[in-house]
């Protein structure tokens, strides 16, 4: 059959799980349990006919339509055409959202090293990171953070450059750190000049 709004509103619950697969989108289904849930889904194989085969929850009917889970099933099938794994994908974009949120990326990086390498200002840099980075940044992920975010944080140390200045020492220790650990390619932090005079030079490097 072809998944449509009309198959899947006609099929009635069974016993068990049923799936239904669509005729001209291989892979492409809907699965509808007993009781009654109707939820598309995207079946792959990588690597052939003997690897395992996978399935990727695309979303429930209703707050999600079948032309738009069979846009998102062509999209996973492209994907999959070019030896990239959604499921494994959709697991990593998770753990980043969640892992490498930057609030809470802030008690990781106390805990696990101002604590130990930088013992005489953690303290004082775990309060900067919460006053004025953490309001700026939320919970944006580590990976989506730019220059331009941080010139944003330190903005809000004003004309007090001193505080600017540990500011940013801060978060390019927190983004080394994270660079570290592998939790980020490259850090947002990096000039290609030392920053010597505060806020200021940050901003003048940041245009550069």
């Amino acid at each position: 059959m072809r998944i449509t709004k009309s198959s899947v509103d006609a099929v009635e619950p069974g016993a068990k799980d049923r799936l239904l697969w669509d005729d001209r989108l291989p892979g492409f289904g809907c699965k509808v349990t007993p009781k009654g849930s109707k939820v598309f889904v995207y079946q792959y194989r990588l690597g052939g006919r003997g690897s395992p085969v996978r399935r990727y929850t695309i979303g429930k009917f209703g707050p999600i339509t079948a032309e738009q889970a069979r846009r998102e099933a062509e999209t996973l099938a492209l994907k999959v055409a070019q030896g990239a794994d959604p499921q494994r994908v959709k697991v990593e974009t998770a753990r980043i959202a969640i892992d490498l949120a930057f609030s809470a990326y802030v008690d990781r990086f106390h805990a696990a090293y101002l604590t130990k390498e930088w013992p005489a200002s953690q303290r004082d840099a775990l309060a900067l990171l919460r006053r004025y980075a953490a309001p700026v940044l939320g919970n944006k992920p580590l990976p989506e953070i730019t220059r331009k975010d941080i010139t944003a944080v330190l903005a809000g140390a004003g004309d007090k450059v001193a505080t600017a200045s540990l500011l940013f020492a801060t978060l390019r220790r927190m983004m080394r750190w994270a660079v570290n650990q592998g939790d980020l390619e490259r850090s947002p932090t990096f000039v290609e000049k030392p920053i010597q005079r505060g806020l200021k030079s940050w901003k003048q490097a940041s245009r550069s």
